[in-house]
């Protein structure tokens, strides 16, 4: 381990600049460290993200995010798990990488039944199955035994065996032992949910078989603990006898007291349905004291009732109440433990779904500002172009008007300096420039004015070039506009680099992009936002999809348009309107969606 370690810091110091190449290595030295160190894990996965997010690398950004929610639910951290993971699955979303958004899923429907989140944990494995081929098998079969357990915790125990039964057909193609026998005794228990008792057994005993011959003496003391409660159930107390036996002997072997107080209470059990009362409770005297030794409490509760039970066999009514009372109180002390990991369960689930919802919100949010953004820029394009044009034509005219000009004719020189006087009032002017400034200012995040801030060395010809860059149009086009060459307008993009001090493999465009982003969203989608945190207060029960819908609406964006933006059917669209319409409370809303949340 260390020298591994080793070498992957040492390949990370050869790494330069090479972004990609860094946050590749930073991932593969989280996932080797592991729960060896679980701080340096994590911290290296944060570092990962971090240096994704800051180059934008979607994809890397969900690879550092999806480690980090595997270790996390390695370490039985849940919450942040769900809260990583399911963040991770948005950036896979948007890079289209469906195999590991589907091991996403089955990491978070993990944490999901963990917390006993059992609907969200079916859907995310559902969603998982959903994304993969048939050629991922292991996913497959670990999201198919997912489904099964989630399906089961709803009580839908039919179609949580079929489920199972696909994941051990799977297993059994990639010769995952360990993990189908895990498997096969998911369908006994299953089987006997159902009622099918022999096929409980008739797993159960093949599960124990396999284990006696890989000398798995943990998982065999389980199996015959598991056979011993059916053959029980079914009234065959000297065989469920037996089983208990073999398991409290391989408990012992493992020094598993939790192990071998089951199987005692089993054996009390099993002698309590025979009447040997007497017997029962001798058995059960020796373990409670074995309970007491190693508190525990669960064990200890089950032995006091049973305890109960035999000395009511007994006639002996005073010792009888005794432990009933003590079971009692017992009791109340557990069910008070169990609502609160209840309350608390519930309240994880709350946060994380309030922590999606937020995130979803925000996205929306993402989406309708570079979709204004781009029609702005495309608004403002075709303003620039139309400036070009008019520029090109007024000098093709003033061309014209030379070859006409005659020295010698002073009637005729006179008319045409007249007419070069008129062509030189409707050319682009300083006038329309500042209006261009002004439309470009106001729509595209207050560029022009975050620019002036940030680098005040740049003349007010280079903030025009950056302007224009930013909307692109290219050299040519801008050296036209302001009828100088295309050469004129790369001395001014070099100088532009040189104050901006842009790397050298950085694309100017790009960053003039970037830099509006980051530094003008807030003002310019102030309404955005604001009508988002109205919904999200006033109306709680509205979706994310939902408030995405009502924002885009209040835009005065088409059912037809939001369609196509959200990749959507307008049939759909219509049905999300309808069920706003329904949430708002259509007395409020009146005839006209869009003008009820303009009033918002």
């Amino acid at each position: 381990m260390k020298n591994d370690i080793a070498k992957l810091e040492r390949k990370l110091r050869r790494t330069g600049n090479d972004t990609q190449a860094r946050i590749d290595i930073l991932c593969e030295m989280a996932e080797a460290l592991g729960t060896e160190d679980p701080d340096r894990s994590l911290a290296l996965c944060t570092e990962a993200y971090e240096l994704a997010a800051a180059q934008k690398l979607h994809a890397l950004q969900g690879k550092g995010l999806g480690i980090a929610a595997k270790l996390l639910y390695s370490w039985e951290e849940y919450e942040p798990s769900l809260n990583k993971g399911l963040e991770a699955i948005e950036f896979f979303r948007i890079t289209g990488d469906r195999l590991s958004e589907a091991e996403l899923h089955i990491v978070t429907g993990s944490a999901f039944l963990a917390i006993q989140a059992s609907e969200r944990a079916r859907d995310s494995f559902q969603q998982s199955l959903d994304l993969l081929s048939s050629a991922e098998a292991s996913l497959r079969a670990d999201a198919y035994a997912g489904l099964s357990e989630s399906l089961a915790a709803l009580g839908l125990h039919d179609e949580a065996l079929a489920q199972a039964q696909q994941a051990f057909a799977l297993q059994g193609v990639i010769g995952n032992d360990w993990r189908a026998l895990a498997i096969q005794m998911q369908i006994a228990i299953l089987q006997q949910h159902l009622g099918n008792t022999n096929e409980a057994l008739e797993e159960l005993r093949a599960v124990q078989k396999q284990q006696a011959s890989r000398n798995d003496l943990d998982g065999e003391a389980a199996t015959a603990r598991k056979i011993g409660d059916i053959l029980l159930a079914e009234g065959e107390t000297d065989k469920a006898r037996s089983c208990y036996r073999r398991a409290r002997s391989l408990s012992r072997k493992l020094s598993d007291p939790h192990g071998e107080l089951a199987a005692c209470i089993g054996t009390a059990r099993s002698m309590l349905q025979d009447r040997s009362a007497r017997e029962a409770v001798a058995e059960l005297e020796k373990s409670i004291a074995m309970a007491e030794k190693y508190d525990a409490r669960s064990e200890a509760y089950e032995i006091t009732l049973l305890l109960a039970d035999g000395n009511r066999q007994m006639k002996r009514h005073s010792h009888a109440t005794q432990y009933y009372e003590e079971a009692l109180r017992a009791a109340e002390a557990a069910y008070e433990s169990k609502v609160a990991e209840q309350m608390e369960r519930a309240a994880i689930l709350h946060r994380v779904e309030r922590a999606e919802q937020e995130r979803l919100i925000q996205i929306a949010r993402d989406e309708n500002r570079a979709l204004l953004v781009q029609q702005n820029s495309d608004e403002l394009a075709s303003l620039a172009l139309r400036m070009i044009q008019r520029t090109e034509l007024l000098d093709t005219f003033k061309e014209l008007l030379q070859r006409f000009e005659r020295p010698s004719r002073g009637s005729q020189k006179n008319l045409v300096e007249k007419t070069r006087a008129e062509l030189e009032e409707v050319a682009v002017g300083e006038e329309e420039w500042e209006t261009f400034e002004r439309q470009l200012n106001e729509s595209q995040h207050h560029f022009l004015r975050e620019l002036t801030d940030n680098f005040p060395s740049l003349t007010r010809m280079e903030k025009r070039i950056c302007a224009l860059l930013r909307i692109s149009l290219s050299s040519r086009d801008i050296a036209e506009m302001h009828s100088v060459t295309v050469r004129d307008i790369e001395t001014h993009r070099y100088n532009i680099r040189k104050k901006l001090a842009i790397p050298t493999k950085t694309n100017l465009t790009s960053f003039l992009t970037d830099f509006g982003l980051r530094n003008g969203d807030v003002e310019a989608m102030q309404d955005d936002q604001s009508l988002t945190a109205k919904l999200s207060a006033r109306y709680p029960e509205l979706t994310p999809a939902e408030i995405k819908i009502c924002s885009m609406l209040a835009t005065d964006m088409t059912t037809k348009e939001i369609a196509e933006v959200l990749n959507l059917s307008a049939r759909t669209v219509e049905r999300h309107r309808y069920n706003i319409r329904k949430k708002l409370g259509s007395e409020n809303v009146g005839t006209d969606l869009k003008k009820f949340l303009a009033t918002l």
